[in-house]
């Protein structure tokens, strides 16, 4: 259309090189044809409205989107000169199963979604930040829509830059009952990885569904990733307060986690501590998983009057595990404490489980 909003019919040649100089013209477009295939399903309909390039400068007043899979809209400035220019985009998503066709995966229905993206790009750099809503309806999964609640909101930044280093901040993901943050980096000239996640959840009850049994209490997981895709190390620590299984609580729950290695070939470590009635357990075991055999090793538990020791090791192609324990209870009230069975006195146990002469073998 010309300056005084005439649309032109007839684009002659002078009139399409002032177009793209920027002068006395804007490009206006719009159809409402269908563009059918398998994965859009129905129809595909865009506007444009924009100007230039006028001196390297071209400026996207609007561009929309519509489709079965979304609804989207742009606007931004690009000054291919200087090679920069900033954008904003939103997004709606009605249901996110739409998708399952696309991504070749099933994805359950019931979630939809509202984007915003604001974004500057410079060079090969990008700078963005990203939020918006996870939106539950009634015809989600049960288990999903009492974990996530009727809405959930979520941001985060994105960097990349011109060296091509991928790099995530101040991720969050945010319910009533619950709260995740999450940052990392990836830098594929090294190969290098590194990752946080935090995660607070205040109510441990909605997981019960999921867990098939009664749970309750609150919890905290914070764990870091760091190295290369070749040798990975990962840290873990977990407590928990009031923690209930069924009829047994905790009054306190705490642990650790140590991994060093490949995804099939690492080693480590494992904590945990729990307090209930006044007792408090101890244990603590290395582990190690090597050719498809995890074994752990040197494994501790510890409470009031009570001390157990040994190793077990497990051929994952090749049951039984190889199982050598051994127990001294000096005093039986400890089971009572965590298992609400009546028991008293003292006991000293050994077990021993394996396969011998081709048969699996346990003794006690």
């Amino acid at each position: 259309i010309d300056s005084y909003g005439n649309a032109i019919s007839n684009i002659t040649r002078e009139i399409f090189l002032r177009v793209f100089e920027g002068k006395d013209y804007r490009v206006l477009i719009q159809s409402n044809k269908n563009y059918t295939d398998e994965i859009l399903e129905k129809h595909l309909t865009w506007d444009l409205d924009m100007t230039g390039p006028y001196k390297g400068d071209t400026r996207i007043d609007n561009l929309r989107l519509s489709c079965s899979l979304l609804t989207a809209s742009l606007s931004g400035r690009f000054n291919s000169y200087q090679n920069k220019g900033d954008f904003k985009a939103l997004v709606n998503i009605e249901s996110v199963e739409g998708y399952s066709r696309l991504l070749k995966t099933k994805i359950p229905g019931g979630i939809g979604t509202n984007i915003s993206l604001d974004a500057k790009v410079s060079g090969r750099s990008l700078d963005a930040q990203v939020s918006g809503n996870l939106l539950i309806s009634r015809d989600a999964d049960k288990i999903f829509m009492n974990i996530i609640g009727a809405e959930a909101q979520y941001a985060g930044d994105i960097a990349l830059s011109d060296d091509n280093v991928l790099k995530f901040s101040n991720g969050r993901l945010s319910t009533e009952k619950s709260e995740i943050a999450f940052s990392g980096l990836y830098d594929p000239n090294k190969g290098g990885i590194n990752g946080f996640l935090g995660v607070e959840i205040k109510d441990l009850s909605l997981f019960s569904g999921l867990m098939k049994t009664d749970i309750g209490g609150s919890a905290r997981i914070d764990a870091s990733l760091g190295g290369t895709k070749d040798m990975i190390n990962i840290k873990s620590e977990f407590s928990g307060k009031d923690v209930s299984i069924e009829n047994v609580m905790l009054q306190h729950l705490a642990g650790s986690i140590d991994i060093s290695g490949q995804p099939s070939n690492n080693k480590g470590k494992i904590s945990i501590t729990a307090t209930r009635n006044g007792y408090e357990l101890k244990g603590d075991s290395r582990f190690m998983l090597e050719k498809k055999t995890l074994a752990f090793n040197d494994i501790s538990l510890n409470g009031p009057g009570f001390n157990l020791y040994g190793h077990i090791s497990s051929d994952m192609e090749k049951p039984p595990a190889q199982v050598e324990l051994e127990a001294d209870f000096k005093d039986l009230s400890i089971i009572k404490a965590f298992l609400e069975r009546e028991i008293q006195g003292s006991a000293e146990l050994q077990v021993k489980s394996g396969s011998a002469y081709g048969k699996n073998m346990t003794g006690i």
